[in-house]
Order: structure tokens, then C-alpha cells, then sequence
């Protein structure tokens, strides 16, 4: 009998409940399968997590692991947290679950690897030192950073205007990618790259000193960044007298995988020949600029040519409307793997545009349209976006925002990428415009960017993803808010829907 045979007898026979209600046909399909290996693609409010949880209880309650054989990885504390809580809820008993890099440590422990974790401010003091010692006082380095900000004169006072230019700051942020991301990818050094590419790219001079400084400087006091710890307790894993007791490995948000970490994956597997299952969305992939390769997921069946593939569709988030408003705008992008939402909500005019001349004004009107007993997320590019909407505001321990004279307790600050994975009632949208710091962002990457990492393939690619997210997030409504001058490229897109409403403010 064949597997999905096996699979759609059992769906019969039996059912899983979980959290207050069974699991849909797609999530049993995807709990109950027997594969080694599989994957499971996740649409935006599917129950994945749902899925998770089936997927374990089920394979405890019929025998085929115990609890102690499972390693469940997510990607924040607070993920981490959460589902370890309702693995035991569901189970019975504790399952280890961790983050790649706490999974790391227990790994450098267990092998007897010493260290001290490095402060994650290093690099950035680093390069402040680096520019403030005028490139520890290395003419040859000096000069190419007069050439890359364009002085001819090498003269004190010019040094001091870079110092002083908002262009600086663009420019170290740009080190600190280049450096993140040559590190989260073993195939190439930053030695080899020099050697090949520094004839068109001098600049990579100055990234080479600063990576040499950062690494010395680790190793002079024995500590370890959280790239150091992957890539070290991968060292130990392969090791011949090393063990863990875990046959089976539950990844979540497998589309944020970078390579560092799919090695230590693959060395994980290896000590026991372990069993894997990961979930994710490739429609939420966004954090490319860290070191995370798409191409992993996407790509999943190539590495492993027997696993099996299942997709869970079902939104239990959004409505109908917004989910085909979000799901249009975000399949235009042809690299990703074509799916379609469907759910039990309907709402309508999900989606509204908020065309204003005054930001202020509009942001306080909309607000206090809002039902007071409604959870409210407001999203912003980063954390400098609610200034233009807000004369006057403070943030609380949980970034709740604090507005003098409007009475609402459920309204936090989120950027768009530390609200993934959380839901609310409403979104409330800022920077919808185009510019440097809109959405999208029009900051062009540098070229030298592309040594490093993989090339958009398509225009906007992960603006078009970041932008999914902050729609995905809202169970109820989103209202975009867009200067009536300089809309966004993507209201553009998405204001000809019917589920899509405007509104225009002063």
C-alpha cells in the first residue's frame, strides 16, 4: 500500500484535535504523513503552527517516536517560547525546542567548545573606531574612502565632512551587510574575493580591514557571534564521538534558512540519520539582506529528491477579499511557487487607502474611527516612521503607543518585520509612498552587494513580500496610509481591486 494511500485511510478513521478544533484535511494530509522528509508550504494565517502541533501529537499517540526524539527549531525567543508551551499542552511533556543559535550553544557545550558570547555592538564599534582613527591612520585605506565619497583633495577638513555626512551612516550600513552576508556564506572567502574582484571593487580593501580587525578582535578575548556559533557547532557535529538523541527535526520558518544554517541542519541529521519536516512561506520570505537564501526552500526536493510536499491553504486570519487582494499583488512576482488562499471570512473593503495632505491629522482621524476594543497594529518601515504622524507620543514596555488625548489600550508599534508571525484586528500602514524609506524602498543596492549575494530576479522582489506581510497581518482591515502627492508604486497596483476602498483626508 502505498504511502499517500496509508495517509488518506487514516484521515478517515481518525481525527486530531487540536487547540479547540480539528485539524483540516490539508493540515492531516500533512500531520499524519510517514515521509522522512517534508515539507510543508504555509499560506499567511493557515495554522501552521496548528499543523505542528498535529503533526507531533499525532506521531507520539501512534508509537512512532517518543517525545524525547524530537528537536523543534523556530526562529525568535518569543516563537520559541510559545511553541514549547503548547507542544506540552498538546503532548504532555516537554519537547526541546530552541532557536538556531541557542540549539548552537547547547551544541558548543555538549562538545566541551569554551566561549564568551561577543557583544552584538561589536562590529558596529568597530567601524566607528575605524573611521574615527582616520582607517587606523592607513593612507592607502584612507584614500579610497576620499575616492568612494568623491574628494579629490585628501585634506583634514574633507576627512571631516564624511565624518559628518549622512551618506556615512548609508555607507557602514553597508559594511555591516557585506560583512553579515559574506559570513553567512561559506562557498566564497573574503580572501578569495579580494584576489578576484578588488581590481573593479577597491572598496573591498576597506570591508577586508574591517573584517580582520572584528575577527581579531574575537579572537583575542575567545568570544563568538551567533554566525560564529552555527558554524562552530557544525565543526562539532561532525565530529566522530559526538551524539545527540534527536531522530526527528521540526524547522519552522524554513524560508528564512540561510546556507550556515542548512549545514548545521544537514550535520544534524546526519548523527542519526534523523527525519525532518519544515514549514514555511515563501510569500513571507524577507529577511534576504541577513544572509536567508530563498533558494532553499524553493528548492527543497533538490536536496532531498524523496521528501514529500504538502500545502496548507486554508486562512483562518484574513478575509476572502484581502487575501486575493494580497495574494494577486504578491504572485506577480513569478519566482515563487503559485498558490491560492482560501477562507470562511468575508469582508468587505478590506483594504483601505488613506490618500492625505496632512499626516498628522489623517493618522489621528483614522485612529479614532477605529473600534476602541479592536486590537490595532501600527507598522512602519523602522522605528523613526511614526514621527511624521505624531507630534507627540511614547512608547511602552511592549510598544504600546501612547497618544496624548486618544483613549485606546490596544494599539502597538511594530516595524513590518517584527510583526511577522503576529496578528491583530487592524493594520494601520505608514510610508506607503515612494522613496528611500517608503515601501518600497527605492535605495538602489550597491553593486558590490551583488558578490555577496543572490539578485533579485524580479523588480521589487522582497519590497513586494515585506509589503504581504503588513497587509497579512490584520484580521480584520488595513488602511494604507499614502501622501495624496506621492502614492507608492504598489497603491498604484492595488487601488484598481474591487475589495479595495479610498478615503481621502486632508
Amino acid at each position: 500500500m502505498t504511502d499517500d494511500a496509508q495517509i488518506h485511510i487514516i484521515v478517515e478513521m481518525e481525527k486530531i484535535w487540536i487547540q479547540n478544533h480539528f485539524l483540516d484535511e490539508e493540515q492531516m494530509l500533512a500531520a499524519t504523513s510517514l515521509s522522512k522528509y517534508s515539507i510543508i508550504i504555509a499560506g499567511a494565517g493557515a495554522g501552521k503552527t496548528t499543523t505542528i502541533l498535529g503533526k507531533i501529537k499525532y506521531l507520539v499517540r501512534n508509537g512512532y517516536y517518543k517525545p524525547e526524539d524530537f528537536c523543534c527549531i523556530s526562529f525568535t525567543n518569543e516563537a520559541v517560547r510559545s511553541l514549547k508551551d503548547k507542544l506540552f499542552e498538546v503532548c504532555g511533556a516537554g519537547i526541546d525546542t530552541f532557536t538556531f543559535h541557542k540549539l548552537a550553544v547547547e551544541v558548543l557545550k555538549k562538545g566541551r567548545v569554551f566561549f564568551e558570547p561577543c557583544s552584538q555592538d561589536l562590529l558596529h564599534y568597530i567601524i566607528d573606531e575605524f573611521f574615527a582613527s582616520k582607517c587606523f591612520g592607513n593612507k592607502f585605506l584612507q584614500d579610497i574612502v576620499f575616492y568612494y565619497f568623491g574628494y579629490f583633495f585628501k585634506t583634514d577638513k574633507n576627512w571631516k565632512k564624511i565624518l559628518q555626512s549622512p551618506r556615512l551612516v548609508q555607507f557602514k550600513k553597508l559594511i555591516i551587510t557585506f560583512i553579515s552576508l559574506i559570513r553567512c556564506n561559506p562557498s566564497m572567502s573574503m580572501a578569495e574575493l579580494i584576489q578576484r574582484y578588488v581590481s573593479k571593487y577597491r572598496i573591498l580593501y576597506v570591508f577586508y580591514a574591517i573584517f580582520l580587525c572584528y575577527e581579531s578582535e574575537k579572537q583575542s578575548v575567545g568570544s563568538l557571534d551567533f554566525d560564529d556559533f552555527i558554524i562552530k557547532a557544525t565543526s562539532v557535529l561532525k565530529k566522530p564521538e559526538f551524539s545527540l538523541p534527536y531522530h526527528f527535526y521540526v524547522i519552522d520558518e524554513f524560508q528564512d534558512t540561510s546556507d550556515i544554517r542548512f549545514n548545521f541542519i544537514q550535520a544534524l541529521l546526519s548523527l542519526n540519520n534523523a527525519a525532518l519536516c519544515v514549514v514555511g512561506d515563501d510569500f513571507q520570505s524577507i529577511y534576504h539582506f541577513s544572509g536567508c537564501d530563498l533558494h532553499l526552500f524553493l528548492n527543497f526536493k533538490t536536496f532531498f529528491p524523496d521528501a514529500s510536499m504538502f500545502s496548507i491553504l486554508n486562512t483562518y486570519r484574513n478575509s476572502q477579499q484581502l487575501i486575493d487582494v494580497a495574494g494577486d499583488f504578491v504572485q506577480k512576482n513569478p519566482f515563487q511557487i503559485p498558490k491560492s488562499l482560501h477562507s470562511p471570512k468575508s469582508i468587505s473593503y478590506p483594504i483601505k487607502i488613506v490618500y492625505y495632505q496632512n499626516p498628522q491629522k489623517a493618522f489621528l482621524t483614522i485612529l479614532k474611527k477605529i473600534d476602541p476594543n479592536e486590537s490595532i497594529f501600527v507598522l512602519g518601515r523602522n522605528h523613526f516612521s511614526l514621527k511624521a504622524y505624531l507630534s507627540s507620543f511614547t512608547l511602552g514596555p511592549d510598544n504600546e503607543l501612547i497618544i496624548p488625548g486618544v483613549e485606546h489600550h490596544f494599539v502597538r508599534f511594530l516595524t513590518i518585520h517584527s510583526s511577522k508571525g503576529l496578528e491583530c484586528d487592524v493594520v494601520i500602514l505608514l510610508d506607503v509612498e515612494d522613496g528611500i524609506f517608503g515601501i518600497p524602498s527605492l535605495i538602489k543596492d550597491e553593486s558590490v552587494l551583488n558578490l555577496v549575494k543572490k539578485s533579485e530576479s524580479f523588480p521589487f522582489e522582497e519590497e513586494r513580500r515585506l509589503f504581504y506581510v503588513a497587509l497579512t497581518r490584520a484580521k480584520k482591515y488595513v488602511y494604507l496610509m499614502t501622501p495624496k502627492k506621492n502614492p507608492s508604486r504598489f497603491i498604484r497596483e492595488v487601488k484598481s481591486s474591487p475589495n479595495v476602498e479610498t478615503i481621502h483626508l486632508l
